[in-house]
């Protein structure tokens, strides 16, 4: 819109095709800042400014936040309440690790939220290892908004000082 008030008044001149050929065979340099695109054309020596805006394009979907929820706990855990008691952690994706450390009687817990995909958990270098997920819904304790959350419990207690990756 500004380019053509900009042109207008450089053509109003009176040599309104002399200008316009010029315009033609000179080069154009366009510059991005930001949302606008700023256009600079040279004729004889007098530089002839524009601004023009560009629509912006999303491609990707905004970022989302999950929570992940990991720790230790005797056998058969499966309620919101021990899960709210584990650590937790943000994250944008599923993929990532935990460290834990696992003693007598104790298993490892993980729980990742539904939306983010179902992961596949490792330790040792070898999957598995965790029994098939259960599904609970577990309410945030400060906003009370709830969220479906993958539960994971290790087959075996006692493991120590354990790394698992998620994938």
């Amino acid at each position: 819109m500004l380019r053509h008030k900009v042109l207008h008044r450089t053509l109003a001149g009176g040599k309104e095709q002399e200008t316009k050929r010029r315009l033609l065979a000179k080069r154009i340099r366009v510059e991005s800042k930001g949302a606008y695109k700023v256009a600079t054309m040279d004729i004889d020596g007098c530089k002839v400014v524009g601004a023009y805006i560009v629509p912006m394009v999303y491609v990707d979907q905004p970022i989302k936040t999950f929570r992940r929820f990991y720790g230790v706990g005797a056998a058969g855990q499966n309620s919101a309440s021990f899960i709210n008691t584990l650590n937790r952690e943000l994250i944008q994706s599923k993929i990532g690790q935990v460290s834990v450390n696992a003693r007598l009687n104790e298993h490892i817990y993980i729980a990742q939220p539904v939306e983010a995909g179902l992961p596949l958990l490792t330790y040792g270098g070898l999957s598995g290892g965790f029994k098939l997920p259960i599904i609970i819904s577990v309410a945030d304790p400060q906003t009370g908004a709830a969220m479906d959350y993958y539960l994971f419990e290790s087959v075996n207690d006692n493991l120590g000082q354990t790394t698992i990756e998620i994938a």
